[in-house]
């Protein structure tokens, strides 16, 4: 199907939302879920941009190793924040790419999500930043 229509079948079917792991994750409209490498991890794709955001529970980096990495990388800024419920540090680079880490959760429970604009179409960043407080933490 073209990815429009997957967007709008996507919504159908499973309504405005995925969940990963124990956090539920909003998805916006004429956006669609697909699954990603591993059982805890799904991408989330812009149907008109192909932007996409990859989001991973349990992430194969501890919370210490993210905070190394992101030491050593050219980042534009960085800050810590809520993702709705889940305490995040969150950096984006020069591309516009954006990565955020949650800090409070187990590393079992941690969650990453990235966001990689594959086009320069505008709002693809202002979709990623309308997701990101509507992500809740469930037990």
């Amino acid at each position: 199907a073209p990815p429009v229509v997957k967007g709008r079948v996507y919504h159908l079917l499973n309504g405005a939302s995925v969940r990963v792991g124990i956090y539920r994750v909003p998805v916006p409209k004429d956006w669609y879920v697909e699954t990603y490498a591993r059982p805890d991890e799904v991408l989330l794709v812009d149907s008109k941009t192909h932007n996409y955001i990859i989001v991973e529970r349990h992430p194969t980096k501890t919370l210490a190793e993210w905070i190394q990495w992101l030491s050593h990388s050219k980042k534009t800024s960085s800050a810590e924040l809520s993702l709705g419920n889940v305490e995040a540090m969150c950096v984006r680079f020069p591309a516009g790419t954006t990565k955020c880490r949650s800090t409070g959760a187990t590393a079992e429970n941690a969650l990453e999500i990235d966001f990689v604009p594959l086009s320069q179409v505008p709002g693809g960043l202002q979709d990623f930043d309308a997701i990101t407080p509507g992500i809740e933490r469930r037990q």
